[in-house]
């Protein structure tokens, strides 16, 4: 790994152990029973009965059937505090992972463009939502506009490239 490389590598880290650490600071000084999805649950448990029916759940975009029955350990057709937090932690992980994902994608196709001499990749932007990349920026020749997609596609995890760079003549 070159030093430009990890360089790229080591600021995208740093910014998501801040961002962990503030979230941390966060959720440490709301108390006892005072977290974001203890608030949440609450707001959707309209009838105060201490579960969430898949009525109540329905108002929470993220829960769907699947998700509910994976979440639902006893089988009682409704979400105690402890499930529904569980779930919404699971669900939080995985968002993370995708950012984390998306910004190593993002990091190591501008690497890949920087190493590219026929590019100015400085004029060429980068960015990633789910493993699809999307190119924008300008280039001399249509031949450096299909370089630049054919050198993105092949980073790892890379879903899809979608090309808006624009041929300036």
């Amino acid at each position: 790994m070159n030093n430009l490389t990890k360089s790229i590598v080591a600021i995208a880290v740093s910014g998501f152990v801040i961002s962990a650490y503030a979230h941390e600071s966060d959720s440490m000084t709301m108390g006892d029973n005072q977290s974001p999805n203890h608030q949440t649950f609450t707001m959707f448990d309209t009838n105060k009965d201490g579960v969430l029916s898949a009525s109540e759940l329905s108002k929470d975009p993220s829960f769907t059937k699947a998700r509910i029955a994976k979440a639902d350990h006893d089988n009682d057709g409704t979400l105690d505090e402890a499930e529904y937090t569980e779930q919404k932690v699971m669900t939080g992980e995985s968002e993370v992972k995708q950012v984390a994902s998306d910004s190593w994608i993002t990091a190591q196709a501008k690497t890949q463009l920087l190493a590219e001499e026929s590019l100015k990749s400085l004029k060429i932007s980068v960015e990633t939502f789910k493993g699809e990349v999307l190119l924008s920026g300008f280039v001399s020749t249509e031949a450096l506009k299909i370089k630049a997609k054919n050198i993105v596609s092949k980073v790892k995890g890379v879903k899809s490239v979608k090309n808006g760079i624009v041929v300036k003549k």
